[in-house]
């Protein structure tokens, strides 16, 4: 038939004679319904793009992917499901990740040295103190608390004031504490928790540690009450 040849198959498409390809027909003749569609996908990735551009996350970011709030002391979390291990200190900032719910961390420094100098009233006082296999037994009583008891086996303190000189040694104070998660246990921007911890005075009297974790009681104060906080940004420490 004059001006129409037969259709020949180029490339897997098929092409009339007058060189127009069948997929641009179809566009042209669906085009409005293709612009209605770009439309619609761009109305609903617009939010996701300038989220990504400011850097801000979603909102389901920081949530697990499982409801992890049912876990507890009774009900231990999967293994599947843990966090990643954490530390508190000693010489380092207190941590705001908890243990995982039915679990136990035990975290131990082998030794540790400390040297402090005061000065007052023309004196001069020097301390020097050695802990030996101190720990901290935590263990995880909810989603987000944990128990931890802080133990001080063995400590050795020398005090040095002029020429006299004193030394003591012995087991350290025990101190209990609790530390609750308020946001960023299983991910997120940033993490938070607070850790109130009472310190019971069982070492001998007088030999009150200069390290450890937590205020030092003065000599005969007795039982000591605090609260410690600790947060992180984790992105920021991943890029440093």
């Amino acid at each position: 038939m004059p001006g129409h040849w037969q259709l020949r198959e180029l490339g897997g498409a098929y092409v009339y004679a007058n060189g127009r390809c069948f997929m641009d027909q179809l566009r042209q003749s669906n085009g409005l319904i293709v612009t209605r569609m770009r439309n619609v996908l761009f109305v609903l990735l617009a939010p996701t793009m300038l989220a990504v551009a400011a850097g801000v996350e979603p909102p389901s970011a920081g949530k697990p992917a499982v409801d992890k709030s049912v876990f507890n002391l009774f009900n231990p979390t999967p293994t599947e499901h843990l966090r990643a291990m954490d530390r508190d200190g000693p010489g380092t900032t207190e941590s705001p990740y908890t243990v995982d719910a039915g679990h136990f961390q035990v975290e131990m420094t082998l030794l540790a040295y400390t040297h402090d100098r005061e000065s007052f009233a023309g004196m001069t006082q020097r301390f020097e103190e050695w802990e030996i296999a101190s720990m901290n037994l935590k263990l995880g009583l909810l989603n987000q608390l944990d128990a931890q008891l802080v133990l001080e086996p063995y400590n050795l303190l020398y005090e040095r004031e002029g020429g006299n000189r004193v030394t003591r040694r012995g087991f350290g104070d025990t101190t209990f504490r609790l530390k609750y998660n308020f946001w960023g246990n299983d991910g997120g921007r940033t993490a938070f928790a607070a850790t109130p911890y009472v310190k019971f005075p069982t070492s001998q009297e007088g030999r009150q540690p200069r390290s450890g974790r937590g205020p030092r009681p003065a000599a005969g104060s007795g039982t000591a009450f605090g609260l410690l906080a600790g947060m992180d940004d984790p992105i920021r420490r991943g890029a440093e």
